[in-house]
């Protein structure tokens, strides 16, 4: 969903679809990639691609020579780039894996003031472990999700249309970070996280992994975006609905289990 790709493939809705199906009901993609701090300068007239000039945020002279050369064609913002390689990534669904059709590398820019920044890009990077004070490059899977600043919004956010409905604009972030593509893809069939997370489909749901990440799914929808003390609460509270066991002490230690485990899988 890279400004790249909205102009050379005729339009960001075409490659909207693309990861909306690629994601909505598979496991996202899986792809060689780089994260870069730098300078972004947007595009000035209709047609004109983006400009990115990386520095490291502690190299101050590399930053100044860098910011001189985007304010010599207009008014940059600091933030970070993602860029995923094409020809490295496979989309993730439930027949396995296929490498994905994109016309260009997919690149994504987040300035470090606007929400998707804070809210959602920021808090995956250091989850993945990929720091900012260098470049980093390397195996991911990569999630979409609308965009915090359009889904405050309400409906007025949803400012684009996809399958002749409004939707609210889509970002890409990293979900999981792999030493190659072997481990990436190992990872990904067993459900195991990365960096020995070992996050699993609890044992009694094996066999139906499916059930269990729509019972993960529709927790995270009405968990929304609460944090910390009231997060667990509310997970706590809706696990106990789905197995009924609200008040019943013989199944607490049992319940307990299940919204650890909820809370972890509710990380990605």
């Amino acid at each position: 969903m890279t400004a790249d790709e909205q102009q050379k493939a005729q339009g960001f809705w075409d490659a909207y679809a693309e990861d909306r199906d690629e994601t909505e009901g598979g496991g996202g993609v899986i792809a060689r990639g780089e994260v870069l701090t730098g300078y972004q300068v947007f595009p000035g007239g209709k047609g004109e691609l983006p400009t990115f000039f990386p520095a490291m945020m502690g190299d101050k002279d590399g930053r100044a020579v860098a910011i001189e050369k985007a304010r010599e064609i207009g008014r940059p913002q600091w933030g970070v780039l993602i860029r995923v390689f094409k020809d490295s990534a496979y989309k993730v669904g439930d027949d396995g894996f296929e490498l994905v059709t994109w016309a260009e590398n997919r690149e994504e820019f987040q300035s470090k003031w606007v929400d998707a920044f804070k809210e959602v890009l920021q808090p995956a990077l250091a989850a993945c472990g990929i720091a900012l004070d260098k470049p980093w490059e390397g195996y991911f899977r990569l999630g979409w999700c609308p965009d915090p600043h359009f889904e405050k919004m309400g409906e007025a956010g949803k400012q684009e249309t996809y399958n002749d409905k409004p939707v609210f604009k889509m970002m890409m972030f990293p979900l999981e970070v792999y030493a190659g593509v072997d481990e990436a893809k190992a990872a990904v069939e067993g459900n195991i996280g990365s960096n020995g997370s070992g996050k699993v489909v609890p044992e009694e749901w094996e066999g139906d992994e499916k059930s269990w990440r729509e019972e993960v799914a529709a927790v995270k929808e009405k968990v929304g975006k609460a944090k910390g003390k009231r997060r667990v609460t509310l997970v706590t509270k809706l696990v106990a609905e789905m197995y009924g066991k609200e008040s019943d002490p013989t199944g607490e230690k049992e319940l307990g289990a299940t919204v650890e485990e909820m809370l972890d899988w509710l990380t990605d």
